[in-house]
């Protein structure tokens, strides 16, 4: 299966990832009215696992895809302060 597609996090962020040529893209917005979105670094795919690290404004978070189903996709995120397993939920494919 793969993670492409347009995902919500369980804080309702939004994270859109596309196939490029050479890998992939990541891009991680809010979905309300100021459409706030958030620097993605280091997208790379590895193993059948895609990773990307994310650029908050009061921490950094490096995500990993652990699985992904139809409609589900299980990714493991740390920082500094936080470690753990969040279910993103596919809004479109």
């Amino acid at each position: 299966m793969t993670p492409v597609g347009l995902w919500r996090d369980e804080d309702g962020d939004m994270h859109e990832i596309r196939r490029r040529p050479y890998g992939y893209l990541v891009r991680c917005f809010t979905e309300d009215t100021e459409g706030v979105e958030f620097p993605v670094e280091n997208v790379r795919w590895r193993n059948d696992r895609l990773k990307w690290t994310l650029v908050l404004m009061d921490e950094t978070r490096h995500y990993e895809t652990v699985r992904i189903e139809l409609h589900r996709m299980v990714v493991h995120w740390k920082s500094t302060e936080k470690d753990r397993e969040e279910v993103f939920t596919r809004v479109s494919g």
